[in-house]
């Protein structure tokens, strides 16, 4: 188990290049530590395949994401019963506790 320390980093401007940053980033890593699902903020969701998803893949890793910005909120509804990210609710549920909090 590795203990949660800063074990590689790279440095750019601000949202400039998240996907090449993240990549940089984890090529100092070496083979020793295992690989398995890598997560990330919604910077990264947007990044072009060859820019982030690829490379990391190539690398042993599996991208985990958030949704898409547009994908964000209610999704569907049956009977009165809606489809919020992933989370079914019912009508009687008040409205705010059925709006998730936007990033």
């Amino acid at each position: 188990m590795v203990p949660a320390l800063v074990i590689a980093f790279s440095i750019d401007r601000p949202s400039h290049r998240p996907g090449h940053v993240t990549v940089e980033a984890l090529q100092q890593l070496d083979g020793s530590l295992p690989r398995g699902y890598r997560t990330g903020d919604r910077s990264c969701n947007d990044q072009k395949p060859e820019n982030f998803q690829l490379p990391i893949r190539a690398m042993g890793y599996e991208p985990v994401h958030d949704y898409a910005k547009d994908q964000l909120g209610i999704q569907a509804g049956f009977a009165g019963a809606e489809l919020v990210e992933d989370n079914g609710y019912c009508p009687p549920r008040p409205r705010a506790s059925r709006t998730p909090p936007r990033i």
